[in-house]
This record gives structure tokens, sequence and C-alpha cells, in this order.
């Protein structure tokens, strides 16, 4: 049976969370009953207006997994030259903690992080959800409706591929979602924490 707990982060981005959250000694981990499982999520293109699709994208790992990658993460990221966190977007445009980089140096950043996540054990998960799509609804009569916006179909389908890669994969486990913490997530949990209890299927922790 796979439980599903929602855990919001807050305070902060994923990027600069992730290396805290999993830091509990496996002797102590081995005592306790915890999620044994994370799937970190982040978006991007949510503005109808100007992306073409909404892109939902995370990985899903052990604890010990992310515990691994972390360490060779944070080496990576500081690694010269050095940033605390990274942000495609100030990569892409060469602004925040890509400031001081140039096009090449930018890219030999971004290609060296993204082997430290290619040779780790996270299996990763992407879903795209073109704004089109609901383009032509009425944003009055479909307020608070689970659904109705591009943010619910990639959570959806993002929540329910972990879910079921886990379930093929990993039967049994706990899986624990971590998303940045936005107004559209709520309602989101909501939905799934109803269609959870009315299956018996998990527990989800707003």
């Amino acid at each position: 049976m796979i439980h599903t707990e929602i855990e919001l982060t807050r305070g902060g981005k994923v990027s600069q969370i992730v290396p805290h959250l999993c830091g509990m000694a496996k002797r102590f981990r081995m005592k306790r009953l915890i999620v044994s499982m994370k799937a970190f999520f982040d978006e991007s293109g949510l503005n109808p207006h100007e992306d073409k699709a909404l892109v939902m994208g995370g990985y899903l790992g052990t604890v010990e997994e992310w515990e691994s990658v972390t360490e060779v993460w944070d080496e990576g990221l500081h690694a010269s030259p050095s940033i605390e966190y990274f942000k495609s977007d100030d990569a892409k445009n060469l602004r925040g903690e890509f400031l001081r980089f140039n096009r090449v140096t930018a890219d030999k950043k971004i290609s060296d992080l993204a082997d430290i996540v290619g040779a780790s054990e996270l299996q990763g998960f992407c879903a795209s959800v073109p704004h089109e799509v609901l383009a032509h609804r009425d944003p009055a009569a479909t307020k608070r409706i689970a659904g109705s916006r591009t943010y619910d179909w990639g959570f959806f389908t993002a929540t329910s591929g972990v879910l079921q890669y886990a379930r093929d994969h990993h039967p049994g486990e706990i899986v624990d979602f971590i998303f940045d913490e936005r107004r559209e997530l709520g309602q989101c949990i909501q939905a799934l924490s109803e269609a959870n209890e009315s299956a018996k299927r998990g527990r989800i922790i707003p």
C-alpha cells in the first residue's frame, strides 16, 4: 500500500531546502516510522500570457539516495566558480548567482551539475500542460474547482506518476512530496486528500 504524505516547504525554494531535509542518522531512522522516499518538485512556465505550457518536474529517491546526492551536489555548487544554489532562470539569463559568469562558464556549471544528477539513483519525473487547453475556461465559474487550472493538471499528473512508479518498483514504501509553497497548492492537497481518504490509501499532512 502506498501512503501519500504532502509536506510544504516554507520560507524558501526547494533547491535551497533539499540539503537540510534528509540529515537524520540511519540508527535513528530505523527506530521510528518515517517517510522512506521523498519526491521534490518544482514548476516553471506559470504565466499563460508568456509561456506555452506549465512544466512540473522533480525527482524521487530514498532518504539514503537524497543524502548521497545532496552531499555531491553541495560540492558541485561550491566548486569554482562557486554558487550558493542553482536556479535555471538565473543560469540562462546570467543573473542572480550567475551574475559573475559568462555564457561559457555558466554552461559548464550547468553541465557539471547535470552530470551529478545523471550519475545518481534518483528517478526523474516531468509533467507538461499546455496553457491553451484551459485558455477558454470561465475563471469566475470555475473558481475553487480542482482541475480548472493548468497547475492542477500538472500537480495530479506528477503525483499520480510518482505513486504509480512507487507502487510498481517500491511496493509498501511511503512517499513524501515536497513542493514549493504556492496558493494553488492548498486546493490540490485538499482534492488529493479527499481522493486518498475515500480510497483509504494514505494520509495527507497539510
